[in-house]
């Protein structure tokens, strides 16, 4: 796979630009000097759902001014504006929800590069029981959980304060 596409990019035979991960200079660095958990950074860097959350914000403003611009397809376009609006919060809590320092969560994993290496095998030792732990927080860590999503509630407060004013008004809008 990666030779094929390397000879391919080499040939300019590639119509859409490809990136090898494992051959990122980053990554090799990181790598030699950490371990393998460049890939919890990376996720953290190049977070998907902070990104998604980020994308959606200008595509609700464009949809709220095509809705202006069309009467007709406002209903429809609200709907959709709606379903972007859940997938900002949704794509938030879920960001900020990951980076939780819980042994099946990303948030461990960062965790475990800033401990004492004789804290971090403890630390990893837990890890078995990481599924138990995160399922005890979701059913009796209110007060825990609420404090830890603030920062998701936050962004997504912000980010409706940009958005609602192209929010068209429809049924599903009110």
């Amino acid at each position: 796979g990666v030779l094929r596409f390397k000879a391919m990019a080499d040939e300019g035979k590639l119509t859409f630009p490809v990136l090898n991960v494992n051959d990122a200079q980053m990554k090799h660095l990181f790598d030699n000097r950490y371990g393998t958990g460049q890939s919890t950074f990376d996720g953290i860097f190049h977070g998907t759902n902070l990104l998604i959350a980020l994308l959606l914000v200008p595509i609700i403003v464009g949809l709220g001014l095509l809705g202006q611009l069309i009467p007709a397809a406002a209903d429809t376009i609200s709907l959709v504006q709606l379903m972007f609006r859940l997938g900002i919060f949704i794509n938030l809590l879920l960001a900020v929800f990951n980076l939780m320092p819980l042994p099946p969560l990303d948030g461990s994993h960062v965790v475990k590069h800033f401990l004492p290496a004789a804290w971090a095998l403890h630390y990893q030792r837990v890890s078995r029981f990481g599924f138990v732990i995160l399922i005890l927080m979701l059913m009796f860590g209110g007060p825990v959980l609420t404090a830890w999503m603030a920062p998701a509630i936050w962004l997504d407060r912000l980010a409706m304060q940009v958005v609602s004013p192209y929010i068209l008004l429809s049924p599903w809008t009110t």
